[in-house]
Formats: structure tokens, sequence, C-alpha cells
């Protein structure tokens, strides 16, 4: 097995090509868009994860998590707010997590594993201690509330993502890489 140097580890994780980073910021638009798509009056369905899990299996974790924290930067800046630190790390562990779990492994345990990761230890734990520094509330409150959120986007997740690699990424991968030909 070909091992490479810690330097060459951060040097391919740092560095980015054209293409890299023009796919990078359509992730961070449909980050924004799919963040801010489905609101009721106290529940906020986000449906981001898309964005990250493709950016996950593009990319990996590093730029995977890269795509979380600027697409909630920037959506604070865009719909007012500011960007809340505890609940950056929460994002950015998420698209780390897509990245390191889905970057070469895209089969059901592990779209499971990424999905329970994201949703019921991140978003269910992590995002309301962020919430609960950030403004005050009481933590138990903000866990106990987050369960209409958490539970039913877990097996969305799980259900979208297997739909993304099956029917979407795998296909594409190949007709770019030349190992599918197209109908003309």
């Amino acid at each position: 097995m070909n091992k490479k140097s810690f330097k060459e580890i951060v040097k391919e994780e740092f560095t980015f090509t054209t293409l890299q980073i023009t796919t990078i910021a359509i992730l961070i638009a449909m980050y924004i868009l799919l963040d801010n798509l489905i609101h009721t009056e106290t529940v906020k369905y986000s449906l981001a994860f898309i964005a990250l899990a493709v950016a996950g299996m593009e990319f990996g974790p590093t730029k995977a998590g890269l795509v979380a924290v600027l697409g909630d930067i920037v959506s604070a800046l865009i719909f007012g707010g500011f960007p809340i630190p505890l609940v950056l790390l929460s994002n950015f562990l998420k698209g780390f997590a897509h990245g390191l779990i889905l970057y070469r492994k895209r089969t059901i345990p592990f779209i499971v594993i990424v999905a329970a990761v994201e949703q019921l230890i991140l978003s269910w734990f992590l995002t309301p201690l962020g919430l609960h520094f950030y403004y005050g509330m009481p933590y138990k409150a903000l866990v106990v509330a987050r369960v209409a959120q958490v539970v039913p986007l877990f097996f969305v997740e799980i259900v979208v993502i297997f739909a993304l690699v099956k029917l979407l990424y795998k296909p594409l991968k190949d007709i770019v890489s030349g190992k599918k030909k197209t109908k003309t």
C-alpha cells in the first residue's frame, strides 16, 4: 500500500483546481438553498445534507466540511444573523463526516452511519449546545424539541443519499470517466 506523508496529504487536501473551486461554489449555493427550503413555525427541515453528501463523495472530508462552513457563513450574511461558532463546528463536522465516510464507501451501512452521525449525534446534541450558549436557551428543551426534526431527517437522509448514489452519482461518474457510453 502506498503510504503518503503528512505533507502530501495536507497538500492534496488544500490544493484546489479551477473545476473544484467552481464545483464547491455550486455546492455552497446548493447548501444555502437546501438549508433554507423547508420551514414550519417551530421546525426547520434542512436538506443541506444533499450538498454535503455530494461534496463528501467527490472531494473528501476537508472540502466537504469547507462547503458546510462557507455555506453557513454566506447563509447568515444573506438571511441576517451571525454564524454561531459551535454551530459552525457542528456543520463542519457534518461535512467532514460525509467526506470521511462516503468518499470511498457508498454502501447502505456507510450511508446509515453517516446519517446517524449527522442527525442523531451532531444535529441532535452539538447544534443545540451551540444554540444554548449563544442564545441562553435551556439545553434539555432544545434537545427534546429537535426530536421532531432529526428523527424524520435521519430516515430521509438514508433514502435520499442511497437514491443519489444509485440513480445519479454512479451513472454520472461512469459517463464522465468514459466507462458508460451515452446514446446520441
